[in-house]
C-alpha cells in the first residue's frame, strides 16, 4: 500500500498544486532504467526520529525506503513494498 503525505514549501494565499504518485510506479521505473539506484534504495537508510527518542535509543533509525518482499502464496516474484510517496 502507498502512503500518501502532504508536504508544504511555500505558504500561498490561495490555491496550489498537489500531485500523487504510486510508490510502486516508480519503483518499476526505478529497475527498469536504473537498477543501480533501485538497489540503493532497498539498503539501510538513516530515518530522524524528530525528537520522538525512546529511552535507551539514537535520534535515528536505520530502515531502507523500499522494501522486497514475496508475492503471492506461491511467492516467485518480487514487488516493492510502499515507502514514501509526497510531491506538491
Amino acid at each position: 500500500a502507498d502512503v500518501v503525505g502532504l508536504l508544504c514549501l511555500h505558504t500561498s494565499a490561495a490555491g496550489g498544486e498537489s500531485q500523487c504518485v504510486s510508490s510502486v510506479a516508480i519503483w518499476n521505473e526505478l529497475v527498469r532504467t536504473r537498477p543501480d539506484l533501485a538497489r540503493v534504495l532497498t539498503q539501510p537508510f538513516p530515518v530522524d526520529r524528530k525528537g520522538e527518542v525512546p529511552p535507551g535509543k539514537r535520534g535515528t533509525y536505520d530502515m531502507p525506503v523500499f522494501h522486497l518482499h514475496r508475492a503471492g502464496a506461491a511467492g516467485g516474484a518480487t514487488a516493492a513494498a510502499a515507502a514514501v510517496t509526497m510531491t506538491t
